[in-house]
């Protein structure tokens, strides 16, 4: 699991997360390589977060094995984004993913003391 907050003038994170929306929404696979093999996931588009969010769901099978996870990215505000990514092994359910990201927003917009999102967002 890997989750960050990203902070830049309003004009520029508009900018990025355009970018960031545009590429998750066009890309329909995404390999990640290491020296000795390569995994290609198969993304499709999922909810995670409010209306100002995007996100995918990544699937493979590596050897036989389920292989999942999902990158969301959601602005929290004008110039603050949380950046979001859960891997999983064998497991297709996104149950795990779902309440990690919940939390890792709940977080997130404590810290900067801003509204609470309706549980139902996800």
């Amino acid at each position: 699991m890997y989750e960050a907050l990203t902070a830049e003038p309003p004009g520029a994170l508009d900018a990025d997360y355009a970018q960031a929306e545009q590429a998750l929404e066009s890309c329909d696979s995404i390999s990640l390589e290491s020296t000795e093999q390569t995994i290609t996931l198969s993304l499709t588009p999922i909810h995670f977060g409010g209306p100002d969010s995007t996100a995918v769901r990544m699937d493979a099978r590596h050897q036989g094995v389920l292989v999942n996870g999902y990158i969301a990215i959601e602005r929290l505000g004008e110039s603050v984004a949380l950046v979001y990514a859960f891997f999983q092994v064998g497991n297709g359910s996104s149950q795990l993913a779902s309440l990690f990201y919940g939390r890792a927003a709940d977080k997130a917009r404590t810290i900067l003391d801003l509204e609470p999102q309706d549980p139902s967002r996800i």
